[in-house]
């Protein structure tokens, strides 16, 4: 095969008098014969088959509920460093101690705080006792001195919840 004829990248030379593209493939040096079309290998079909397995474990794992969500600003310090990454999923009936996100009515973000009292727990909000209702949650963060939560915005409803903090 002439010079002009043939192109030389790192380990592979190609022909292009061809119609197809084929790869001659050494070890340092060029070797007759071992001429394949590009493609035509058993890594093709595998890659192919891996990419589905992935989607599908990815399609899966996103219809269970599982959600992955980025804490900004520092209301869960200690507990949740700023800036950190956590997995969420859907709950149903959160206790108090679990940490829940949420996302208030006509806000954009969703908040991550921990639920101190659920339904029919009693609460001082502001020197004033407050009863919680049914469905009803009070969240603190754990940062208390640097936390926007019940305090600022009241009990919140079990219908807002949409996760649980996991990992």
């Amino acid at each position: 095969m002439s010079d002009e004829r043939k192109e030389r990248t790192s380990g592979t030379a190609v022909d292009r008098r061809a119609a197809d593209f084929y790869v001659y493939v050494w070890n340092g040096k060029e070797q007759e014969g071992t001429m394949r079309r590009i493609g035509d290998d058993r890594n093709t079909v595998r890659n192919y088959v891996e990419l589905a397995i992935a989607l599908v474990i990815v399609c899966a794992i996103m219809i269970s509920g599982v959600r992955i969500t980025f804490v900004i600003g520092p209301s869960m310090l200690p507990t949740l460093q700023e800036y950190s990454w956590h997995v969420v999923v859907g709950v149903q009936d959160p206790e108090v101690g679990d940490i829940v996100t949420f996302r208030l009515p006509d806000e954009k973000f969703s908040y991550i705080k921990r639920i101190v009292a659920g339904p029919g727990d009693t609460v001082d909000h502001w020197g004033t006792a407050i009863t919680l209702g049914e469905d009803e949650y009070y969240v603190l963060g754990d940062n208390r001195g640097n936390s926007r939560d019940s305090r600022a915005f009241g009990p919140i409803t079990g219908e807002i919840i949409w996760g649980r903090l996991i990992f």
